[in-house]
This record gives C-alpha cells, sequence and structure tokens, in this order.
C-alpha cells in the first residue's frame, strides 16, 4: 500500500501510475491511498481463493486499519479500481470497473466497497470483454485508490484532441455544477471546443459557468499535461473553491475524422516516431510531389482527378494518400488488397482478398493501353550507382565548404536541394521496388504460400543495414583479445576516451575503434527518422558506451542471429521454388527474384545516401541557428527543427518578434505526440446514404459518427429491456449502470441518448466500437416511436 504523494507507483494501473505521478510534478490532486497488486494477491493466497471462488474474497481489519492511519477524521472519500489492461491502446474500459463517491470513514462500509472494486475485476460482462479483446485473463490485476472527496463546484472532463473529428490541436471540455455527472451523462453538460495552437474558440458555452480564466487555466494545464506524457489524454477535473483538482487521466483510445474523405498511412509505416515541424515540411513535399509525378508518369489517374491532399499530418506524423497509392497498386500484376495492407500492418476493412489485380483486353490504362505497368516502370529505374556516385562528390563538396562558411542561409538551400533530390529518388525507388515485389505474387501463385513470398524478399545483407552493428561488433572482438587495447577501456573513464578524442583523432589509441567509426558511419544514429536526432558524430560519449556495453558481451552473443533466422526462411522458400516450379519456368522465376532482391539492395543503398545527406543539412541548419541566437532571434540552435523550412529560411527576420512563440507551439505540437502510438491508417467517417422519408427530424450532438438504419428501442426501465433485439438502436435518457450492466454494446447498431456529451463513459465506449451514437438529443424517448 501506498500514499499517493510517497512516490511514483510502478506496481499499479494506469489511473494510480499517471496520478502518483502528476503529484510528484507538482499537480494539484486529491490526497489518499492506493492497494497495489501484491496486496490482493497476498490477500487471495492467505485465503486459498481462485478464479472459481474469487467473489468469497473478505478484505481484512488489518489492511482497513492501516488505511485508516493514513486519512484523516471527518471527510469522505472516493473509492475507485485501477487495473492493470485499463486504457491500453485502443481499450479504455471506460466505466466498467466500479468507482463509488461520498464514502465515509466507516471500517464496514470501506471494506464492502474496497471487495466491490476489486471483484468489478471478474463481472460477466467484463469478462466477455475480455475474451472478445483477447486479453489473457490470468494476467489481469485490480488496485484500488482511496481519495479525499472533493465536491466539486464544477466538474467536468475534457480531451485533449477531438475525439469527433481527429483534429488534434483542438481541446475539447464539457463541464456541469456539482460532479460526477458528467462521466456518467445524466446531464447535458456545457461544451467548449478550444484550438490552442490558433488560439481562438470553435465553440463557445451557452452559460460559462467556469469563468474566462479557469477556462485559461484549464487549457493550459491540459496542454503542459498532455506535454508531460507525450500522448494525447481525457482528464477527469473539478473546480473548488476557485481550486483546479486533477481526479484522472488516462490515453485517448479512439478517434474519428469527420473532414478525413480518402484512407491515409503513416508514411514511415512504424508508427513510432514524431516529425519535427521542419522535417515534416520537406518530407510533405517530397511526398507529395513524387507520387504526383508517378501518376502522372503511369497515367493511371488524370492530373486533375487525383484525390488531395496527397499527404497531410496528424499527430505530428506524416500521412500519405494510401486511396490514390492503391488505385495506382491495383493495375499491377499479381496485386491482392489483403497483401498489400498485411504488408503495411495496417487493418482490413473488406471481406476476402479485397480488390486485386484485374486484366482486360481493353487495357488497364486511360492514355497506355495494352501496356503492362511492368513494363512501363522498368524504364524508371534509377541507376543507383551513378547516381550515388554524383551525389556523393556533392555531399563531400558541402561538407568541404562547411569549413569556411561565410553564409549559412547559402549552405542550407544548397543541401536543402541535395537532400529533396535524394529523397525522391529514394521514395520512387521504394515505389518502383514495391510493384515488382506485387507482380512476384503472379509469378509465384500456386507455387508458394504469401508468407513464403515475402520470405523471398528478406534476409538482403549489405553493409548499407548492417555497416555500423557489425563494425562496432567485430572491432570489440578485436580488443577483447588484445590486452593492451582492453586495459586502454578498463583504465580510462569514457569522459577521458572522449577528451582524447577531442584533442587527438589519430591517436593510435582510438584511432580503429572510435576515429575510423565516426569516418564511416557518424552519419548513423540510434534514431534515423528525423534530423532533430543527433546522430553519432554529435554523441562521442554514447559511442564510446556502446562500445563498453558490447565488450561485456561474450562471443555466444550473435548480432547477426535476427539476419541468420531470416536467411533460413530465405533458402527454405528458394528451395521450395526448385522443388515445385516447372523447369521451363525455374531460370525465369529465379532471375525475376533476384532482380527484386538487387533493387532493394539498391533502395537500401538510396536510404544510407538520404542519411548522409540529411547529416549535412543538420550541420548547415545548426549553423545558420548558431547566427540566429547570436543575433538573439531564437534561444537555441536547434530551435530552427520547429519552423516549416520555407518559414526558416525566407521569413524569421522579417517576423523576428513572434519567431519565438512560433517555436514555442511547434515545440509543444511536437511533443503532444511524441510517445503516442496512433493508428497505422486513418479511415474516414462512414458516408453511406440510406434512403428514408424523413418526416420529421431530431438534432443532438454527434459522439460518434457513421449512418445507419435500423429499428428504434425504447428503454425507460429495467423491464424494457426484454424488447431490445439485437441490431437496434437503443433509445434513452442515459445510460444507466444498474439497468445497462449486462448490455453489450456491440449488439447495438445504434445509441440515442437524452442526456450526456461527447466525453463521457457511453460516448467513449460507442467510439471505440465504431457504433453511431447522438447524445443530448431532448425529449429523445418521446418523441420517437418504439419500433
Amino acid at each position: 500500500m501506498y500514499k499517493l504523494d510517497d512516490k511514483v507507483i510502478e506496481n499499479c494501473g494506469n489511473k494510480a501510475k499517471y496520478l502518483s505521478i502528476l503529484h510528484a510534478k507538482g499537480y494539484n490532486i486529491p490526497s489518499g491511498v492506493v492497494i497495489d497488486f501484491e496486496e490482493f494477491k497476498n490477500i487471495i493466497k492467505t485465503q486459498k481463493l481462485n478464479f472459481e471462488n474469487i467473489d468469497k474474497i473478505e478484505i481484512t481489519d488489518e489492511l482497513v486499519d492501516r488505511i485508516f492511519k493514513i486519512l484523516p477524521e471527518g471527510k469522505k472519500y472516493a473509492i475507485r479500481s485501477s487495473a492493470n489492461v485499463e486504457d491500453a491502446r485502443n481499450i479504455s474500459l471506460a466505466g466498467k470497473y466500479a468507482t463509488f463517491l461520498n464514502v465515509v470513514k466507516d471500517k464496514a462500509c470501506f471494506k464492502d466497497k474496497i471487495k466491490s472494486c476489486f471483484l468489478s475485476l471478474y463481472s460477466a460482462d467484463n469478462l466477455q470483454f475480455y475474451r472478445r479483446n483477447n486479453i489473457d485473463i490470468s494476467k489481469i490485476e485490480m488496485n484500488v485508490i482511496i481519495q479525499e472527496m472533493i465536491e466539486s463546484n464544477v466538474s467536468g472532463i475534457l480531451f485533449t484532441v477531438n475525439p469527433t473529428d481527429g483534429k488534434d490541436t483542438q481541446i475539447v471540455i464539457e463541464f456541469s455544477k456539482g460532479y460526477g455527472n458528467i462521466i456518467d451523462g445524466k446531464t447535458i453538460p456545457e461544451r467548449i471546443v478550444y484550438d490552442w495552437y490558433d488560439e481562438k474558440y470553435i465553440e463557445e458555452p451557452k452559460v460559462n459557468i467556469l469563468g474566462d480564466n479557469a477556462i485559461k487555466q484549464i487549457v493550459n494545464i491540459s496542454l503542459n499535461l498532455q506535454q508531460e506524457v507525450g500522448f494525447p489524454i481525457d482528464v477527469e477535473f473539478g473546480v473548488y473553491d476557485s481550486k483546479l483538482y486533477i481526479f484522472q487521466i488516462r490515453p485517448i483510445t479512439k478517434v474519428n475524422y469527420k473532414d478525413v474523405y480518402f484512407r491515409y498511412t503513416d508514411v514511415n509505416s512504424n508508427n513510432t516516431s514524431t516529425l519535427s515541424e521542419f522535417m515534416w515540411s520537406i518530407e510533405e513535399k517530397v511526398c507529395s510531389s513524387t507520387l504526383s509525378s508517378f501518376v502522372n508518369m503511369l497515367k493511371i489517374i488524370d492530373q486533375r482527378d487525383i484525390p488531395t491532399p496527397i499527404a497531410m499530418k496528424k499527430f505530428s506524423r506524416l500521412y500519405w494518400n494510401l486511396s490514390l497509392l492503391k488505385t495506382i497498386l491495383e493495375n499491377v500484376p499479381g496485386y491482392v488488397e489483403r497483401n498489400l495492407d498485411e504488408n503495411l500492418g495496417i487493418r482490413a476493412d473488406y471481406i476476402d482478398d479485397g480488390n486485386v489485380y484485374i486484366n482486360t483486353k481493353s487495357g488497364i490504362f486511360n492514355i497506355l493501353p495494352n501496356r503492362s505497368v511492368i513494363d512501363i516502370v522498368k524504364k524508371q529505374v534509377i541507376n543507383v550507382d551513378e547516381f550515388r556516385n554524383s551525389k556523393i562528390k556533392e555531399i563531400e563538396e558541402l561538407k568541404a565548404k562547411m569549413q569556411n562558411c561565410d553564409n549559412a542561409q547559402d549552405g542550407v538551400i544548397s543541401a536543402l536541394n541535395l537532400f529533396y533530390d535524394i529523397k525522391s529518388a529514394y521514395l520512387w525507388q521504394s515505389l518502383i521496388t514495391m510493384m515488382y515485389k506485387i507482380n512476384m505474387n503472379k509469378v509465384l501463385d500456386g507455387i508458394l504460400s504469401k508468407s513464403e513470398i515475402q520470405n523471398l524478399f528478406i534476409a538482403i545483407d549489405d553493409k548499407y543495414e548492417n555497416g555500423p552493428t557489425l563494425y562496432m561488433w567485430d572491432m570489440t572482438r578485436k580488443i577483447r583479445q588484445d590486452a593492451n587495447k582492453l586495459k586502454f577501456f578498463e583504465e580510462n573513464l569514457d569522459a577521458e576516451i572522449f577528451y582524447l578524442y577531442r584533442k587527438d583523432r589519430n591517436n593510435e589509441s582510438i584511432k580503429e575503434f572510435l576515429t575510423d567509426f565516426i569516418d564511416l558511419y557518424g552519419y548513423h544514429g540510434e534514431d534515423e527518422t528525423d534530423i532533430i536526432y543527433k546522430p553519432y558524430d554529435e554523441e562521442i560519449l554514447k559511442v564510446i558506451k556502446t562500445y563498453r556495453d558490447l565488450l561485456e558481451l561474450d562471443d555466444r552473443y550473435d548480432p547477426l542471429r535476427s539476419f541468420k533466422q531470416q536467411n533460413k526462411l530465405y533458402e527454405e522458400a528458394l528451395l521450395k521454388i526448385e522443388d515445385s516450379a516447372k523447369k521451363s519456368q525455374l531460370k525465369d522465376i529465379l532471375k525475376k527474384v533476384n532482380h527484386v532482391r538487387e533493387l532493394i539492395k539498391k533502395k537500401n543503398a538510396l536510404r544510407d545516401l538520404v542519411l548522409m545527406s540529411r547529416n549535412v543539412l543538420r550541420k548547415y541548419m545548426l549553423l545558420l541557428g548558431k547566427q540566429y541566437k547570436d543575433a538573439f532571434i531564437i534561444d537555441s540552435e536547434d530551435d530552427l527543427f520547429h519552423l516549416n523550412y520555407k518559414y526558416a529560411l525566407n521569413r524569421i527576420e522579417e517576423e523576428s518578434e513572434n519567431i519565438k512563440a512560433k517555436i514555442n507551439k511547434n515545440k509543444a505540437y511536437y511533443n503532444s505526440f511524441r510517445n503516442y502510438n496512433p493508428d497505422v491508417d486513418i479511415f474516414p467517417c462512414s458516408k453511406q446514404y440510406i434512403k428514408m422519408d424523413y418526416t420529421k427530424s431530431f438534432k443532438g450532438i454527434g459522439a460518434s459518427f457513421g449512418k445507419v438504419n435500423a429499428k428504434a428501442c425504447i428503454v425507460n426501465e429495467k423491464s424494457d429491456l426484454k424488447n431490445l433485439r439485437k441490431f437496434d438502436i437503443l433509445v434513452t435518457k442515459y445510460i444507466d449502470q444498474d439497468i445497462f450492466k449486462d448490455l453489450n454494446i456491440r449488439d447495438l447498431s445504434g445509441i440515442v441518448t437524452e442526456y450526456g456529451g461527447v466525453l463521457c463513459h457511453l460516448a467513449i465506449n460507442a467510439r471505440e466500437n465504431r457504433i453511431p451514437c447522438v447524445v443530448s438529443l431532448q425529449d429523445a424517448t418521446k418523441n420517437i416511436k418504439d419500433g
């Protein structure tokens, strides 16, 4: 058991963990205690309980006595659950566990409420939910939070991104008088939508019972909280005696995209890293121009009909138009939509294999009939060796000019143009390689399975993929076998080796393992997704530490273990081709496999070139940043990375008075999503048209978007539930936990309530389960007819 103000709690669910973190950072959190997982494990063990008889658990007097020693007299308390599976990615479990408010300090009452919180983990509805979501019940644990009850004058919920339309700089706040009504959806709340980036109201409340100062305070604190954790959050708060209290924060698990009309996918496909404003602006230009040129070259779509935007920003990431990409790839022999989606790591929203390549006698192109897309792209493959040699020469020339750079802005422009050319070539090569890989599905149909075809294009060992890792590993093996070199590491601290490097890079003690490594691979780094991250040549101490860590590993560690496992799968796929393919086909098939593998090698060579040019661009940007810093225009050299490249190069001096504010906004945006793991792909909201005779319409607030045609079932009390059938639209005043505790929301086609806002538990669960939902539709149970 822990006091909330003792330390950051790790052995607890997210609700308790985040509260303790916020308290440690100085936020105003109601005081209290947390009963951790171990406490309940000990009770279960002592009372000899298991899953079958867990409902027999008894909370001990000894535990309650320890709690009472900490909690002051004369107060009321909130007793709340916090599970380790709660608020996981895409699984909010909002409102599914027990919470009790205004609990008096009475031993019997405390024991009953603590027990109820714990057992809510095993309710019939939740057990069904775990099964549906493939959650291992043996790994679920519950702890209980007991906090002083704050009888708020005003209470509310806010989301730091707009969950109904996907606007990632809009904070949505819903609030009402008293406490607790917003969460359970039993009131029609006041509502504010505020865009913190543009500093303007999108929607203002009819009656502002909070006051302008309180709203500004809530907006600032919520934005700070989002930056603290690095992902969008749902915040429950209360205001008592002009003091703001934070009751809970949790990740936002589901967002709708109202104004997105095409499907988009994360360009990086790894979805792990945000992009700085500078990097995003360049990547967006490369992505848009390259895809547009590619479409124009293939002439599959008329240039005027290209769906726009080709690329967009969401959660500080670059998403590109997947609808456009699929339109292109559908014309490639062997294209199967499901194969592509699996390769990109995105979910399929169709039955069977989705769209597949269909050849027609009239041809597949509007302008170039009777020609294969593969024949067209053959002529567009880049001569990578020639291109690489010429661009390396340009990179070296730019590096040489950097030594005596009088005009950093000219250097940035030259480096930027070079990076743009190389990145465009890399993306072009990636698209061509993707087309050839897709074509192999047709070539190998009936010979290999989908996964075996994928295995043909892994384990491509080249210096661009594993160079830095292998160099460091081989070097540490040499050092381990050389007593003098090993002694050098044992006798010198990392800082001393770094000092020696700065003083004399060619010193024999460090040249081979450090100086030569930096000369060869200094443009690489631990994170290579953005110009904002430091490469190895700026992280010498980290490089030294990495060497020291690798020295601790003996020869049983194999840095190429993963590669060797992949290579085994590749060889097995080759053997199957040799055994299964017709002899007349075999030579041609193997030639095509090798051709695609060579294309992948060339793509890797271009990616390596991207890293080289990015490193040079970074160095010039830092030089320019130093000039601006010395002129007191910006605070730090790397602040330029938080500006659009056009703005940084052309307008910064014109608007120097406002530049710091713009940088701070972009930093806030970047930091808000640095730990976020959003969907790899973004879907538009459902737009299917339903023919109905609209004789009368009613308007509420759209909490979860979609259109559905189904029968309404009015539920005013528990006895009405017998009329509720699967796929009905539920119409009720609000979702009362006692009435609807066994309701499976997935069985509904839609939900309409008279009360509640877009941030209540019902709305969250509706969005999570993609159930269309309208809240705050007054007199819905009277105006909508049952059936």
